[in-house]
């Protein structure tokens, strides 16, 4: 990573208040706090998750079909 994209990575990182041992994106922008959360779950804790979002999709999209 060039010193210039660091700067630019640890200046965004100060505008949002994040802090800790390791950087919150990457020189190409990927918020690596998700990944790293993600990585920290099991695979089935990883499903359960997404089987939430899936339900609350299913929701929202109900609610906003024309009736």
């Amino acid at each position: 990573m060039d010193r210039e994209a660091k700067l630019r990575i640890e200046k965004y990182e100060a505008k949002l208040d994040v802090h800790g041992p390791e950087p919150a994106f990457n020189e190409d922008g990927v918020d690596m706090a998700q990944i790293r959360n993600a990585l920290d779950k099991t695979p089935l804790e990883r499903l359960l998750v997404l089987q939430s979002w899936v339900a609350a999709l299913k929701e929202i999209k109900v609610v906003r079909e024309p009736r």
